[in-house]
């Protein structure tokens, strides 16, 4: 267990850690940590979101440090993943076609103008969110509190998209967890996390989290009939998009949310 934890981080973070030859039998756990990743980004949001308005730094940098934060622990590996994915979306043929450009990690200039896109519109979300978690009001924790789940939510998900989804290739990271992992341990972990979130996410907030979490379950879904029928199922640059664009969904629907609600 504790060399799966090792590999979830040496994989999908820049954390340091220790060097352990990948096997067989230390990867059977590897995608039940994964949501450990998205704990650890949590807490350096959280940290940043309560401390930085006692500093007294301004709004915009505060929004921009909170896009940063997720790239500079994960290393942008998800990111990359999303690029490249866009670029085999948009090429119009078939899918053998499609998953030849995805593994190829060709970026052309229509994955530069999504990045900006992305970027820009992550910012956005952050300084619209900004006035929510700095109310000086008992909101302020539980914004910041829900803001932190969504992390975890998403790698909980992605986690059990690797496990669930047919797999598009035998090569590559994710094809090695899904093949030696322990189906039903892994599948039982994830729930239970997210079954965790669910229940802190309904405690803080009882109308607006069930809200974020149905809206995360029904991306699960449409996007597995999308990488289905683009590229027969899913890869490690398949992950990184499904990752990238899960976090982004959810954090526009946390703020439609917040909107409403407060």
């Amino acid at each position: 267990m504790l060399q799966g934890f090792i590999i979830a981080f040496s994989i999908y973070s820049k954390v340091p850690m220790p060097y352990i030859k990948q096997t067989n039998a230390n990867r059977k756990y590897v995608t039940a940590f994964f949501p450990f990743v998205g704990l650890l980004i949590s807490a350096f949001i959280g940290i940043w979101l309560y401390f930085a308005p006692i500093f007294h730094f301004s709004r915009l940098f505060i929004s921009c440090i909170a896009v940063i934060l997720p790239f500079f622990i994960t290393g942008n590996i998800h990111f990359n993943g999303f690029l490249y994915t866009i670029d085999a979306l948009s090429l119009k043929q078939e899918k053998v076609e499609k998953l030849k450009l995805l593994e190829s990690h060709h970026q052309t200039i229509s994955s530069c103008i999504h990045a900006s896109l992305y970027i820009l519109f992550s910012f956005c979300i952050w300084n619209e969110l900004y006035p929510f978690f700095v109310s000086n009001t008992e909101n302020d924790m539980i914004i910041i509190c829900l803001l932190m789940l969504i992390y975890i939510i998403s790698r909980c998900l992605g986690g059990l998209s690797i496990l669930t989804f047919p797999r598009a290739t035998e090569t590559g990271t994710v094809a090695a967890l899904s093949h030696h992992a322990q189906l039903k341990s892994n599948k039982i972990i994830l729930l239970l996390i997210l079954f965790i979130c669910c229940l802190i996410g309904f405690f803080l907030q009882p109308m607006l989290s069930p809200f974020l979490l149905a809206s995360g379950v029904f991306f699960f879904f449409i996007f597995r009939l999308q990488a289905i029928k683009n590229f027969g199922g899913i890869t490690d640059e398949i992950l990184g998009y499904f990752i990238q664009s899960c976090e982004l969904i959810l954090l526009t629907v946390f703020l439609l949310g917040c909107k409403y609600f407060y």
